[in-house]
């Protein structure tokens, strides 16, 4: 007996979860609300175009537009759902992605729209105000350079300074979730981008006495008064620019060094090893400070000179290696006599060359450098003997891995240990630039031309970057609070737990599990089917607060019979 049988299927994935987190945060209906639709258009509207298009973009680590419209075709009824709208051939074609990123590239009406984004998720999410992390960027591409346009040469963090760049400001709350990022042309510097980004971040934040923390670029003077006026508070390291600050550095640490000044030490714990381990030693002095036209804003400012082992462990690999370039190129001045080796007879003619190499590398005595007569054919060689000033090397070494740190805040509400462990947290602020350039988003190297596509794709992967970073926080804070753990993450181990996925483990999950949607027409009757997730997942699921019927194809059954 012939059955008439007809079955569609569709991967679901990790499309549902990425829709539900972009819901929570409101996200379609603010870009609609700041991005209105033309009235003439047809279908999705901007709001739902740009949901869509994230989740593809997350989902199937690609952002570029040609990809998508054949994507959404083959998910129709999931993305039909989750977007409650029916979705045409030609949705997510070319030219109205295009046109989506024209949109986003206006200035006033993206800035409007990430603040209401902002203030959101902080309602929703309940995250924490009390620190705003702020740093810089550059992405690149292989564009040509024009006049005024937003991709220029400049100084490059990729290290690509043969490509034309632009340059991303951004500003994080603790512990790494992206609340504000302006972009400018790439020749720029940081150091004239912290300040617009601070003012625009104070309505966000929409309170003082927040601590603003940024590297030695947001340590100027202009910077530092501003922020003590608006009765807020900074932490950032001070850069050694003038003779006056350099002499102030070098009297703080001697002061430390030579013994006449006690260190604090600072040790990190190792809550699973039950071990801690010495990181950080230094002290603190107090100084006063005053700013503006007429020195009204005045202040006590607190310096930390502090020494990190790590960075001292670098810094001194350095000084071995510069030591061990400065013997090799003394000794080379007076080679062994092999047949045509360079010899020096003349006692003046070495001594200018000993001296240029000790004037090019400042040696301060590090070196004791003599020389001898060798007979050699007859004749009377010199030969260059280099030996080492054990005492002086060793003082020099105990100078390495010193730094200045400045803050406006009293010390009841920052310790000097709160400090330095609260500055070494900036690695949140960069990981958020990792998941913008690589990850998922993978910015670097931007591939749209025009200047408008430019900066409207790189807002579009920046809120991308927030839905991970507000997925990461929700789950965590969730586990935290109900003292539970994840496993399954880890594809090469799945039995290993963590309070702390990550997004791109949770995205990986969900699609490894290989998720499906099937509709069945079996002689006139219809019937639905969808992949059963595991339990790992369900919990996921749980713990951010999404509902879980959105894996069920009752679901999207219900939809689909609305729709007809």
């Amino acid at each position: 007996m012939e059955v008439n049988l007809e079955v569609h299927t569709q991967s679901v994935d990790d499309v549902p979860l990425i829709l539900g987190v972009a819901k929570q945060m409101n996200l379609g209906s603010l870009i609609e609300q700041y991005f209105p639709s033309h009235g003439n258009q047809q279908g999705l509207n901007n709001g739902q175009l740009t949901v869509g298009w994230l989740a593809f973009i997350l989902s199937q680590a690609n952002h570029c537009k040609n990809a998508v419209r054949e994507w959404a075709n083959k998910i129709p009824t999931i993305l039909g759902t989750l977007l409650e709208s029916r979705i045409r051939d030609v949705e997510f074609s070319d030219d109205r992605l295009a046109n989506l990123l024209d949109t986003l590239s206006d200035d006033d009406s993206w800035k409007s729209f990430e603040d209401g984004l902002s203030k959101k998720c902080i309602e929703v999410y309940e995250l924490p105000i009390e620190t705003v992390r702020f740093d810089g960027s550059s992405a690149y591409g292989y564009h040509e350079v024009v006049e005024n346009g937003i991709m220029q040469y400049g100084a490059s963090k990729d290290h690509r300074p043969d490509l034309p760049q632009l340059r991303m400001m951004a500003a994080t709350l603790d512990p790494g979730i992206l609340i504000g990022i302006d972009l400018e042309s790439g020749e720029k510097n940081d150091d004239s981008l912290y300040l617009p980004l601070i003012l625009r971040m104070r309505p966000i934040i929409n309170k003082t006495g927040v601590l603003f923390v940024g590297d030695c670029k947001m340590s100027s003077m202009g910077i530092r008064g501003d922020i003590q006026r608006n009765k807020d508070y900074y932490l950032t390291p001070l850069q050694l620019g003038t003779e006056k600050i350099r002499s102030y550095f070098k009297e703080l640490v001697e002061a430390i060094v030579e013994g006449a000044q006690e260190a604090e030490l600072i040790y990190r714990q190792d809550e699973k090893e039950n071990t801690s381990k010495l990181i950080v030693a230094g002290y603190e002095v107090a100084r006063e400070q005053e700013f503006g036209e007429k020195k009204e804003v005045k202040w006590i400012e607190r310096i930390f000179i502090y020494r990190s082992f790590q960075h001292a462990k670098s810094e001194i690999s350095l000084f071995e290696k510069k030591l061990k370039k400065i013997e090799s190129e003394l000794l080379k001045l007076t080679p062994l006599p092999t047949k045509g080796s360079r010899q020096f007879y003349e006692e003046a003619r070495l001594v200018v060359a000993i001296n240029k190499v000790v004037n090019k590398y400042e040696l301060d005595n590090l070196l004791k450098i003599s020389y001898e007569i060798e007979s050699y054919n007859n004749k009377n060689r010199y030969v260059v003997r280099v030996e080492r000033n054990i005492e002086k090397i060793k003082s020099q070494k105990r100078r390495c891995g010193w730094r200045l740190m400045a803050t406006n805040a009293p010390r009841e509400k920052l310790s000097f240990s709160q400090a330095i462990l609260s500055y070494r947290q900036e690695w949140t602020l960069e990981r958020c630039f990792r998941i913008l350039k690589k990850s998922h988003l993978g910015i670097s190297a931007l591939y749209v031309r025009k200047e408008e596509r430019i900066k409207g794709l790189t807002r579009l992967l920046s809120i991308g970057v927030r839905l991970m970073t507000l997925l990461e926080y929700s789950i965590s804070e969730s586990l935290k609070k109900k003292n539970e753990i994840v496993k399954g993450l880890d594809v090469a181990h799945p039995n290993k737990t963590t309070k702390t996925p990550t997004a791109l483990s949770i995205f990986k999950k969900f699609c490894r599990e290989k998720i499906t949607l099937s509709k069945v027409h079996i002689e006139g009757k219809v019937f639905w089917n969808m992949t059963r997730i595991c339990e790992d997942l369900i919990k996921v699921i749980k713990h951010l607060g999404i509902p879980i019927d959105i894996y069920g194809a009752k679901y999207y059954q219900n939809w689909d019979a609305s729709q007809n």
